[in-house]
């Protein structure tokens, strides 16, 4: 790397490194909201292949723009005087009292996260363009990067002024599949990145606490030689961390339910991974039991993705409950997704790991009503009526939907714009604007106030729901 010494960018101007080594599901999304913030949205979007070869890459062709996402790839950010095409809901950073802000996204594919999680610091501290040449005021990862070991690589990169890093979900609550030694070195990572950044964003207030909570327990783990400062550690930690909800872009979704919503049969949704943290086992054994033993009618629809290791249980249940499945599998356009969402009638989570649940929210908004455990972080984003205590209740509340399937309520009382991303864009733009400074990046986000007078967006969702339910009922 050269030794130039990094000149700092115009004060009306932020250049932000976004570095993603697992640019898939909603950490994707995630970064996809986030990026028409930037002035020169088009060329981040311009994927190019790595710093090596990116002079034979780069030209000027919209044509660009269509090129397929290959794994490991520099979205290169050249200027460019090409108006920001900002989605609906967004606004131009250049027409407000915020500065510029121009990205720069770094990404590796979405697969094996547990290897993005050890070694993916190694590869990007070889293809990251030099910071001598950028002049980057703003880095912004996620916690699968152990930040500590790029910047020891990279001491251009360490010289960035506001490290940020991002918890979308943290290693030290995960659930174990098997009872055996945990693998020590996932959160080990995350504790030495959160060490080393400047400032901590936890997508809720459970993320936050389940990870500050248990760095001591969790560094009872070493046999010896543990850090003789531990409390002055989580003190630092929680000193520079903050929450920031995970934005949703509500107003990219239809309001349809009330024409879709299924009246005459309990239709229930499962939004989720297939994956075992998701708890598939006690969702499918509740169904199981809703047919055969109370031999309830309903209809199934299971979404979300699947990757290679799939549990065994989604193979069972798709013969044991093929009369009653009317979609089986991830529907990748998201118009044909929320049709299916706005059918149910019911989304259930019986989930073991869950840091804020985006497709609980995405389903409830489209008229399923949701059925959360009182686990995890469901009652921090949920009032307590879609809140259930035990497996066995879960099974009553859906005897009593499937029953009367036209009497389960709606609209919903949920507070969507604290996580909309119209509401909260401009704490975002603060996160990468104030540094320097302790308190930087604005304050917590409010948790969600579930009380019977809503902010003027539910109000007005409300009455527009109602006179929709009424006419066509």
């Amino acid at each position: 790397m050269t030794n130039k010494k990094q000149q700092p960018s115009p004060m009306n101007e932020r250049r932000i490194l976004i570095i993603e080594p697992f640019y898939g599901g909603s950490h994707k999304r995630f970064i996809e909201t986030l990026l028409p913030l930037s002035v020169d949205y088009d060329s981040v979007l311009a994927h190019t292949l790595p710093r090596s070869n990116h002079n034979n890459e780069i030209n000027n062709d919209k044509n660009q723009q269509q090129l397929n996402h290959h794994s490991s790839k520099i979205s290169a950010n050249f200027s460019s005087n090409k108006p920001s095409k900002l989605p609906l809901g967004s606004k131009s950073s250049s027409s407000s009292k915020w500065p510029r802000f121009k990205f720069t996204l770094v990404e590796m594919s979405a697969k094996k996260w547990h290897w993005r999680s050890r070694t993916s610091a190694l590869y990007l501290s070889r293809v990251i363009i030099d910071n001598a040449d950028q002049h980057f005021d703003v880095l912004f990862t996620s916690s699968i990067l152990n930040l500590a070991e790029l910047i020891a690589l990279r001491p251009d990169i360490a010289r960035i002024a506001w490290k940020i890093i991002y918890f979308h979900e943290n290693q030290l609550a995960y659930p174990i599949q098997h009872h055996k030694e945990r693998d020590f070195q996932y959160g080990y990572n995350q504790i030495l990145s959160s060490l080393v950044a400047d400032k901590i964003v936890f997508n809720s207030k459970y993320n936050r606490t389940s990870f500050i909570g248990n760095i001591r327990t969790f560094l009872k783990m070493m046999p010896d030689y543990r850090p003789p400062d531990i409390d002055q550690m989580i003190a630092s930690i929680e000193q520079k961390s903050r929450i920031l909800y995970y934005p949703i872009r509500f107003n990219n979704i239809p309001l349809m339910h009330a024409q879709r919503r299924e009246k005459k049969i309990l239709h229930i949704i499962w939004p989720h991974r297939w994956e075992h943290d998701k708890n598939p086992e006690a969702f499918f054994n509740i169904l199981y039991r809703l047919k055969e033993e109370r031999q309830i009618p309903f209809k199934l629809s299971v979404l979300g993705e699947n990757y290679s290791e799939v549990p065994k249980i989604f193979v069972e249940a798709k013969t044991r409950l093929a009369e009653q499945i009317v979609h089986w599998g991830y529907v990748e356009s998201k118009q044909d997704y929320y049709e299916v969402l706005a059918s149910g009638n019911c989304c259930i989570s019986t989930a073991l790991h869950e840091f804020f649940g985006i497709s609980m929210l995405e389903a409830a908004y489209c008229g399923c009503y949701p059925l959360c455990p009182s686990r995890l972080v469901y009652p921090e984003i949920f009032p307590a009526q879609y809140i259930y205590e035990s497996d066995e209740e879960l099974l009553l509340r859906l005897v009593e939907f499937g029953k009367q399937p036209d009497k389960i309520p709606l609209p919903l009382d949920i507070a969507y714009d604290v996580f909309d991303w119209i509401y909260c864009q401009d704490e975002y733009r603060s996160l990468f604007t104030k540094f320097n400074h302790l308190g930087d990046g604005g304050s917590d986000r409010s948790t969600p106030q579930h009380s019977p007078t809503q902010p003027a967006l539910i109000s007005t969702l409300t009455s527009k729901l109602k006179s929709s339910v009424m006419n066509h009922k």
